[in-house]
């Protein structure tokens, strides 16, 4: 029996020892497959590692993402507020821009107005233009007329007043002593009236041409008195010269009277007394012109 339970133990120490074999084998081949998994473990927990501190950066990195959006989302904010802002005052613009264009078709209309009554104003002051420089004529016209009218009659009355001296220094004092026989006497005042007869006919014919010339700006109401004028001078002129030639034969009869010679001096008298015709004869037609002019400014 102790036999037996030898071999048993023989037979079962060598199983045993051939299990232990295969288990040693496969433990060496655990062990193997151990480490391997524990180098893979640790590989793993590397890369855990990295993942975590990617995690951890990227976690840093997403804040500041957040954190810049939500500042741009602030900033996008006030932006929106501002342009809100902007369109109000876009919108306020917009609306006094509208206004402002119908204040400027309102201008443009008024100007547009303004710009016809311009026009209206233009051709009126054209109009008051022309009649100022009608009136501006006319005044020249004026000018001129009254100055030849004024230096006209200056020289008309003067020649009157001569001839009244001629007729005083021949009738009044050379025939008064032509008929008192004194021809020296009367020679010398017949040739007074004779240079005086002289001197107004020359004033008449300068009288002349003053109102010549004034008839061409004689206003139509004096046109008449002008006319008159120019006549009353004309013969005045005619009737003084026909009167120094009476005074002149008067002068020369009393010379050959005073010399004895009664032949010439009869002979010089009656060319005097055909010289006194012809005086009456302008003279009366002077008088008629002077009478026209006497009775104008007397009704004046």
């Amino acid at each position: 029996m102790n036999k037996s339970l030898s071999i048993i133990l023989g037979v079962l120490l060598i199983i045993s020892l051939a299990g232990n074999g295969v288990l040693y084998t496969n433990l060496q081949s655990t062990s193997r497959t151990l480490d391997s998994l524990e180098k893979e473990l640790s590989q793993l927990k590397t890369d855990y590692s990295n993942l975590q501190n990617q995690a951890k950066t990227l976690e840093s990195s997403l804040k500041e993402k957040e954190a810049t959006i939500t500042e741009q989302k602030t900033k996008l904010e006030e932006l929106g507020k501002k342009i809100m802002n902007y369109q109000k005052e876009i919108n306020l613009l917009s609306s006094r821009l509208s206004l402002l264009n119908q204040t400027l078709k309102d201008k443009d209309f008024q100007i547009e107005e303004l710009k016809k009554e311009l026009d209206d104003k233009d051709a009126q002051i054209t109009i008051l233009n022309g009649k100022i420089s009608t009136l501006q004529t006319n005044l020249e016209n004026l000018k001129e007329y009254n100055k030849n009218v004024m230096f006209g009659m200056n020289f008309f009355y003067l020649a009157l007043d001569l001839r009244d001296a001629g007729i005083v220094y021949e009738i009044d004092v050379g025939d008064t002593y032509y008929n008192n026989n004194d021809f020296y006497n009367a020679s010398y005042y017949y040739a007074l009236a004779r240079d005086h007869y002289s001197s107004a006919k020359q004033y008449f014919m300068i009288a002349e041409k003053y109102f010549r010339k004034a008839k061409d700006y004689a206003p139509d109401d004096e046109a008449e008195l002008i006319d008159n004028f120019i006549q009353a001078a004309i013969y005045g002129a005619k009737a003084m010269n026909a009167r120094y030639y009476v005074a002149e034969y008067m002068r020369m009869a009393c010379e050959y009277y005073a010399q004895g010679d009664y032949e010439n001096g009869d002979k010089y008298v009656e060319k005097a007394n055909t010289k006194i015709h012809e005086y009456n004869t302008y003279y009366d037609k002077f008088v008629v012109y002077a009478k026209f002019i006497d009775d104008y400014f007397g009704n004046k």
